[in-house]
């Protein structure tokens, strides 16, 4: 309980509270050097989203390693379809409850079910994906488990 506690929601919670209290400078406009070519003009930076970013998350901190990401991706003003694992299936029914209640569908969704259909949704509608996962690794070691 102590553990979930420390890993898994202080962890999310950090991360948001990090994100709120830095947003306001992080979206401000940075002034950088302009080329001799460009000059008398000036040039800044003005950061921009990147439009729907995938976050595919792993079964073993179900919810810190699914909202971590998240939380960056909305603050950089993305929408975000979440894909929770398929091991953890009353962590993802909760996720995609409480996202359903707190979020319009177009800004945050849960795309639950098995990884072939989530992974076609995922590549259809995100212009980015991150997964804090490795695929490989974990469908290895998911199979080690599954024959002992």
């Amino acid at each position: 309980m102590h553990e979930t506690r420390l890993a898994e929601l202080h962890v999310v919670a950090a991360e948001a509270r990090y994100a709120l209290r830095h947003l306001r400078r992080w979206m401000r406009a940075r002034r950088v050097p302009t080329p001799l070519k460009l000059l008398p003009g000036s040039s800044r930076v003005i950061r921009q989203p990147l439009g729907v970013v995938g976050v595919i998350s792993p079964w073993n901190y179900p919810v810190q390693l699914a909202l971590a990401p998240v939380i960056g991706a909305l603050a950089a003003g993305n929408r975000v379809m979440l894909k929770p694992s398929e091991l953890t299936p009353a962590t993802s029914a909760l996720l995609a409850q409480l996202v359903g209640a707190a979020f319009r569908a177009d800004e945050f969704a849960v795309v639950t079910g098995d990884p072939t259909s989530a992974r076609r949704s995922l590549a259809f509608r995100s212009t980015t994906c991150f997964s804090p996962a490795r695929p490989r690794s974990a469908a290895r070691s998911h199979s080690r488990r599954r024959r002992t």
